[in-house]
């Protein structure tokens, strides 16, 4: 909940202070059980320039990539890393932040060195938790 509150706030305010979001990808998912859920997530990217720290080359909450520059921008790498952390994100939830303790995130050692994308914690195909910018139920009227 945290976390798509941040992505609400993010997009507001990045819009208001005149940044336009590119669509990078959308993912829609869906599971099936006592309702039937589904998951759409679009992966914005923004170039916010002076808004990141200097040394940081690009920073994701959720579904929403911010990147320090057009260099960062054009350059596949860096956004492959942050994409990384979006699958994390659609993996973990809310409770991303706290399994950085456990799981490796960054791609430690190698982080910041881009090799690091091999080494960033990905979740298996069967994964059982899902995390989604917007999550719809729909209740399933089943009869036994």
């Amino acid at each position: 909940m945290i976390t798509r509150l941040i992505n609400i706030f993010l997009i507001i305010i990045l819009g208001l202070a005149g940044h336009t979001p590119m669509l990078y990808s959308i993912s829609v998912r869906f599971q099936v059980d006592e309702c039937l859920t589904i998951w759409i997530d679009p992966v914005l990217i923004y170039n916010v320039g002076d808004l990141l720290p200097e040394y940081v080359l690009g920073y994701t909450n959720g579904d929403i990539i911010l990147l320090a520059g057009e260099a960062e921008w054009n350059d596949e790498r860096v956004i492959q890393h942050e994409y990384n952390h979006v699958i994390q994100y659609q993996a973990l939830g809310d409770f991303y932040y706290i399994t950085s303790i456990f799981l490796n995130l960054e791609g430690y050692p190698y982080y910041p060195d881009l090799k690091c994308n091999d080494y960033m914690w990905q979740p298996p195909e069967n994964w059982f938790w899902k995390w989604g910018l917007v999550e719809i139920k729909i209740p399933l009227n089943r009869r036994q």
